[in-house]
């Protein structure tokens, strides 16, 4: 509601909520903090849409307030954070340069006690009642009982990224079909906080940790990783798919080094020197390199299946029938003890070759063409005399 129904919102913020979270320590020195900012953004412009979020990456603190990020998790908040509860804190980021004001008032105050089973990914908020009602009420005329019961589903794809086996970076790629891969803030979030050593989405210069586009199989989607330390490790894979096709393929394409790595049913695990990758990988939903290779094993049938071979009895003649002129490097017979009978290098492309057999013993011979692009055809022939 924040977004989507404020044009002033909408023009001066950069499109999401962070809410910090932590591990329970128990203490309020800085430096013994290991928790980090959660993501939320309103994934469409659309009352119904609950949003999309992603889990804090938990850091370590000194006493200046800067992340080291070598601590070792990920947070295990699933809490939805559309509703935020009464007295729950979160941050919002000007989203425009001639700066501009941000306007909260009473139309986004919303009285909600909820049902536990309300809610098929956790509670709205950190606590919930106990018993079974579930009251909305507000006074900007929505809906909200109709808005929690029948959501917006927006297909999910969660990557979570293993950074040098310390902590874990999670992206979310969503599917809408109204977005592209330029930045729209309803539907992409900029990252909280870039880590020394991350991963991250990219548009339009923008390191994000939520990005939302239209599936195509043909989708490409850059994916930049940083790199710190001389080496660095990363693990990736998909952690959860929520709303998305079983069919669905998801690969990382190294375009360095020409590979698709499955993250759905595997992790790909590479090791990096210190750098800053932001050209080098992308998210794709199609192994283009097998498809070259589908299209290749295609190819060499159509071109093995064009040829016509076989010996002509009648006129004592072994022939070649190549209507496609595809262009023949190598012919060889042997007969059936390995003896080479004929051997004919770089025969061109000629549409019909004939090779007398009146000379040939009676029986069985082997005959194999190559051609230019080593593709073979090789047959059994009798020959009777």
């Amino acid at each position: 509601y924040l977004f989507t129904t404020n044009s002033t919102n909408q023009a001066n913020l950069d499109g999401s909520v962070y809410f910090w979270e932590q591990k329970n320590i128990n203490s309020h020195f800085l430096t013994e903090y290991q928790g980090g900012y959660a993501t939320w953004n309103p994934g469409a412009a659309d009352i119904n849409s609950p949003g999309l979020y992603v889990r804090a990456t938990y850091q370590t603190y000194d006493g200046y307030g800067n992340g080291n990020g070598d601590n070792n998790g990920l947070s295990d908040n699933y809490t939805s954070r559309r509703f935020a509860a009464v007295g729950q804190g979160f941050i919002v980021r000007n989203g425009s340069s001639s700066g501009g004001d941000f306007i909260i008032d009473n139309s986004m105050r919303l009285y909600m006690p909820e049902a536990p089973d309300k809610m098929s990914n956790g509670s709205q908020f950190g606590r919930i009642r106990n018993d079974n009602t579930f009251v909305a009420m507000s006074h900007n005329g929505y809906d909200y009982v109709d808005i929690v019961e029948n959501p917006k589903i927006i297909p999910q794809i969660r990557i979570s990224s293993e950074i040098n086996n310390t902590y874990v970076r999670e992206n979310l790629l969503a599917f809408n079909q109204n977005r592209n891969n330029e930045f729209n803030k309803i539907g992409d979030a900029i990252s909280p906080s870039v880590l020394d050593t991350d991963t991250y989405f990219l548009a339009n210069n923008y390191k994000l940790v939520i990005k939302s586009i239209a599936y195509s199989i043909d989708s490409k989607l850059p994916f930049g990783l940083n790199a710190l330390n001389e080496t660095n490790t990363y693990s990736i894979t998909i952690n959860k798919m929520t709303d998305v096709s079983e069919s669905v393929e998801v690969y990382i394409h190294d375009k360095e080094l020409g590979t698709y790595n499955d993250i759905k049913n595997g992790s790909y695990d590479i090791t990096l020197p210190q750098g800053q990758y932001n050209d080098r990988f992308e998210i794709v939903f199609k192994d283009a390199s097998q498809k070259i290779i589908d299209e290749i094993i295609e190819t060499e049938a159509e071109v093995t299946g064009s040829f016509d071979v076989y010996q002509n009895n009648t006129a004592n003649q072994f022939v070649i029938k190549n209507p496609q002129s595809h262009i023949i490097k190598l012919f060889v017979m042997y007969d059936i003890t390995g003896k080479v009978i004929y051997n004919k290098q770089n025969l061109g492309n000629e549409i019909e070759y004939n090779f007398p057999t009146n000379n040939l013993s009676s029986g069985t011979y082997i005959t194999k063409i190559t051609t230019d692009q080593n593709f073979e055809i090789t047959k059994k022939v009798i020959v009777n005399n």
